[in-house]
Formats: C-alpha cells, structure tokens, sequence
C-alpha cells in the first residue's frame, strides 16, 4: 500500500471525526483545524482527534476552560492526558468508537467531573469575591480592582469617605485582607473594639 500523504490523512480524519461521533451519539462540535476536530457529548465531555502521523490517529480527552481560556484545573500530579492511538486507515468507525468506550472513557470521565467540580468552586469563589468587595468598596465610595489569580481589590485612594488612605483591602472568598493599612492609635482601638463587638454577636 502506497503510504498516504498528509492532505489524505487530515480529510480521513475529517470524515472519521463525523462517523465516529454518530457511532458514540456525539456530534463534531469545537475546534476544528486541518489535523484537529473536536467532537462533543451531551454535556461538557469532548475528544480531540488529531492526526499523529498519516497512519495513525490520536484521540484526547478535552477539559472545559474558564471563559477567558484559563484552565479551569490541573492535572492531578503524575497524570497525563488520558489519550489514546488507533489506525486511521485500518479501524472502522465502530471500533475505533468501542476503542474509546473500553479504552478512554473509564478514564477521562472521573478526571472531566473533577474538572468540571474546580470550576464551580471557582465560579463560587468568584461570586463571593464579587459580593463582598462591591458592599465594602460602598462603604466608602471605592473603585474595585481585579488583581492576578482572580481576587480583587477595593483601592482607598481617592475613595470618596477616605480619600487620603493608601492602603488596600485585598477579597478573596469571604477572607478580606488590609494592606499598608495605616492608622492611628485611637482609630486602631475603634476599629478593634468594632470587631471585638461583631465576633461577640456571632
């Protein structure tokens, strides 16, 4: 057999990627390029099917992103892709869809649902962030700012309550943090004194 070129395994591919989905009741849906398709399930569970050579096919698990393109999770350490190799020529589209029922599957679903679980957390943590920086930033009339790794700040200065202060108060989650936070001893005692009272009331 004559070795196929590459543009014959890209258009193999493509037609394999629409065969293949219909066999495991997917769809081709998400990136799609000469030597890639992606194929996509119900929910968020998608195989990337990418040409490994003119003879052999290479299917991936695919892990959702944040909106932004952000991975939404790492890899637990000491685990790779779950991937794996078939012919592109020499397997049917029913073998190569059982081939990634018996062979795949068992292994990227538990890793997609703790995919999918990190986000939420993420998408939680964000909200909080959200809710508390924007009640405290009103407090004083603040701007809120969105720092590196998705936590935000509410930037003091030139606030409309305490314009002169140049600390920060940093929100993460529920936890709130002040930076470079200078005041003096009798507003220290009021504000300790505040959260003596609030802790009480718990």
């Amino acid at each position: 057999m004559v070795k196929p070129t590459r543009e014959e395994a890209e258009e193999r591919l493509h037609e394999l990627a629409a065969v293949v989905a219909n066999e495991i009741g997917w769809r081709v849906g998400g990136k799609s390029y000469g030597h890639y398709v992606e194929i996509s399930g119900e929910g968020e569970e998608r195989l990337g099917l990418r040409v490994e050579d003119v003879e052999t096919l290479k299917i991936s698990g695919v892990f959702p992103t944040h909106e932004d393109g952000r991975e939404v999770w790492s890899l637990p350490y000491g685990k790779k892709t779950p991937s794996i190799k078939v012919s592109l020529w020499r397997k049917t589209p029913d073998q190569i869809g059982r081939d990634i029922e018996r062979r795949l599957w068992p292994e990227y679903a538990p890793l997609l649902a703790e995919a999918i679980k990190s986000r939420e957390e993420r998408r939680s943590h964000e909200t909080t962030s959200k809710d508390v920086a924007e009640r405290l930033a009103s407090v004083v009339g603040a701007k809120v700012k969105r720092l590196d790794g998705g936590n935000l700040e509410i930037d003091m200065y030139r606030s409309r309550e305490l314009p002169e202060f140049t600390g920060d108060v940093k929100v993460s989650g529920d936890s709130v943090r002040f930076d470079r936070f200078y005041v003096s001893p009798s507003e220290a005692e009021a504000m300790l004194v505040a959260l003596v009272e609030t802790r009480k009331g718990r």
